[in-house]
C-alpha cells in the first residue's frame, strides 16, 4: 500500500507516523537509486579478497547505510545519487554555524515571502463563494486561487527542504541538475511539458530512470503508473496520472511508443491513487502529449514576430490554468469536491486537450 493511501485512512493518527512513513518513501528512492548504480556499475564494490573479510564487509556496509540513513534527506529535498554524496562527504569541509546561517538566509526569506502570499491567497480564497457557490467564469478564477494556494505549500516544504540540505553542506551537489522549487521556471512554463519536467524534478528524474529507460513498450503508462502507486494511489490519483500519461504518450507514436503513459502510470501508482489523483494525472498525461503535437504545428507558421509571441501568451495562459484544475484534481480526497470540479468551468480546459489529441494525433506524422 503506498504512502497516500496509508496517509489517508489514518488521516487522524499522529503526526510522527505520517513523518515516519514520508521518510519511507524517500528512503525507498535512496534504496532504488543505489541499487541501478550498482547494477550499472556506477558505484565500485569491494573485490572478493576484501569480502571475505569482516572488516572489509562491514566498512562497505556502513559506506551504502550511511547514504541511505542521511538523516536530512530523509525529511526530503532533492535526491542525491551515491557518487555525488560520497564525493561530498569526503572532500568537502564540514559546515559550521556560520555556514548554516549563510545558508539559510536567503531560503528563509524565500520561505517567509512564500508563506506571506500563501496568507494572502487564503484570505482571498475565504471571501470567494467556492466551488459549490461559484458560476461559469468565476469558477475558472476559484480554481486558479485554490491552485495558487496549493503550489505555494508546495514550493514552501521544497524549499525548505533544500535549505535544510544546503546548511548541511550537501545542496549544491545534490541539485546539481536543478532545485526541485524552480520556481521561474514553473510559473513561466508557456508549455504543459516544460512545466511537467521541472516539476519535482529530482523524482521526475528517479521516475524516468528507474522505469521510463528501463521499459521496452508501454514506457508512459508503465512510468505513470509506477508513480501513482508509489505515491499511495487514492481514486483522484488514478484518474489523474491517467490523464497525464495520455497526454504525454502522443510525443513519440512510432519506435518509442507508450513510453509517457507507463512513466505517468508508474509516478501515479507510487503517489498512492485517489480519484481525484486518477483523474489529475489522466488530465496531466492527456495535456503533455497534447502540448506536443499543438507546438509541432504552431512552430510551422509562428517561428517569429507577433504570431510567436501570441501563441507563448496563450500558451502561458492556458498552462497556468491546466495545471490548477490539475493539482485540484489531485489534491481532491472528497467525491463531492471531484464532481463539483468536473461540473466546473475548469473542465474545460482538459477537454480542449483531449480534443486537439484526437484531431491532431492522426496529423502528426505529416508536420514531422
Amino acid at each position: 500500500m503506498g504512502k497516500g493511501t496509508v496517509e489517508w485512512l489514518l488521516r487522524g493518527l499522529c503526526s510522527r507516523f505520517c513523518t515516519a512513513l514520508s521518510a519511507l518513501m524517500l528512503l525507498t528512492q535512496r534504496v532504488t537509486s543505489l541499487s541501478l548504480d550498482i547494477c550499472e556499475g556506477k558505484v565500485a564494490t569491494a573485490g572478493p579478497r576484501s569480502r571475505s573479510s569482516w572488516s572489509g564487509n562491514l566498512g562497505e556496509a556502513l559506506t551504502y547505510l550511511s547514504y541511505l540513513l542521511f538523516f536530512p534527506a530523509l525529511l526530503g529535498g532533492p535526491l542525491c545519487s551515491f557518487q555525488t554524496f560520497q564525493a561530498r562527504v569526503c572532500n568537502g569541509s564540514p559546515a559550521g554555524p556560520g555556514h548554516a546561517a549563510r545558508a539559510l538566509a536567503w531560503p528563509g526569506l524565500q520561505l517567509l515571502s512564500l508563506e506571506g502570499l500563501k496568507v494572502a491567497v487564503r484570505v482571498l480564497l475565504g471571501a470567494s463563494p467556492g466551488l459549490a457557490g461559484c458560476r461559469q467564469l468565476e469558477c475558472v478564477l476559484v480554481v486558479w486561487a485554490t491552485a495558487g494556494f496549493f503550489k505555494l505549500t508546495y514550493y514552501s516544504h521544497w524549499t525548505l527542504d533544500a535549505a535544510l540540505l544546503q546548511a548541511a553542506g550537501f545542496e549544491p551537489v545534490c541539485e546539481e541538475q536543478g532545485p526541485d522549487a524552480d520556481i521561474w521556471t514553473l510559473e513561466t512554463a508557456h508549455r504543459i511539458s516544460v512545466f511537467t519536467r521541472a516539476w519535482n524534478r529530482s523524482t521526475a528524474r528517479w521516475l524516468r530512470r528507474l522505469v521510463f529507460q528501463r521499459s521496452a513498450r508501454w514506457r508512459r503508462a508503465l512510468t505513470f503508473a509506477f508513480s501513482a502507486w508509489w505515491h499511495g494511489l487514492h481514486p483522484g490519483q488514478a484518474l489523474g496520472f491517467l490523464c497525464w500519461a495520455v497526454a504525454v504518450e502522443g510525443h513519440q507514436l512510432r519506435s518509442a511508443r507508450w513510453r509517457r503513459a507507463l512513466t505517468f502510470a508508474f509516478s501515479a501508482w507510487w503517489h498512492g491513487l485517489h480519484p481525484g489523483q486518477a483523474l489529475g494525472f489522466l488530465c496531466w498525461a492527456v495535456a503533455v502529449e497534447a502540448d506536443h503535437l499543438v507546438h509541432a504545428y504552431a512552430r510551422k507558421w509562428a517561428s517569429s514576430g507577433p504570431p510567436r509571441l501570441l501563441c507563448r501568451v496563450l500558451g502561458w495562459v492556458h498552462t497556468q490554468l491546466t495545471t490548477a484544475y490539475i493539482l485540484l484534481a489531485v489534491q481532491a480526497h472528497c467525491p463531492t469536491t471531484l464532481w463539483q470540479l468536473c461540473t466546473s468551468c475548469g473542465i474545460v480546459f482538459p477537454l480542449a486537450h483531449c480534443l486537439v489529441l484526437l484531431l491532431f494525433a492522426k496529423g502528426k506524422r505529416k508536420w514531422d
